[in-house]
């Protein structure tokens, strides 16, 4: 017998770049709970969750945007 999953896995691809990697390795400790550190991701790239100040920061986004990536020439 094979039991349905109630609810379908979302996924959602997390890239990073050697500099926000070394980032994230440098302030772990700043950011972390209980050994965790917890990322937002939203259009803006990625972000450090601060529990201690109920803050963001930054940490980066690895590629621009699909518009910045266009080659053409404006007149």
């Amino acid at each position: 017998m094979v039991k349905k999953m109630g609810k379908k896995m979302t996924t959602h691809d997390i890239e990073l770049t050697e500099d926000m990697a070394q980032t994230l390795y440098t302030y772990f400790s700043s950011y972390e709970k209980d050994g965790v550190v917890t990322l937002e991701i939203n259009d803006m790239g990625l972000w450090l969750k601060n529990h201690r100040s109920n803050s963001r920061q930054f940490l980066g986004k690895a590629r621009l945007p699909d518009a910045f990536n266009d080659t053409r020439t404006v007149h």
